[in-house]
């Protein structure tokens, strides 16, 4: 039996809301309401680039007012994938 999936580019992702990261993680794809694929494609390639060590980066931050609504996480999400250079 061929163990090969019928179309490679599609995937079922379930998240364990019962882990922190997983629920906020839910969250924000909840808020994102289109190019949900296009976010997740971004944040794996920065993570797998950079092995997971940010801290070896360097960058500014301006400061910023506390986050409020999901509207203000994918905003600051965009922030800091412009801040990377990351398109």
């Amino acid at each position: 039996m061929d163990d090969a999936k019928k179309i490679p580019e599609r995937f079922t992702v379930p998240f364990d809301t019962t882990d922190p990261e997983h629920a906020e993680a839910v969250e924000i794809l909840n808020a994102t309401k289109r190019r949900k694929a296009d976010k997740i494609a971004k944040a794996l390639v920065f993570y797998q680039r950079h092995s997971g060590n940010v801290s070896s980066m360097v960058y500014e931050r301006k400061p910023q007012e506390p986050v409020t609504s999901s509207d203000g996480i994918l905003s600051g999400i965009d922030d800091a994938l412009d801040a990377f250079g990351i398109d």
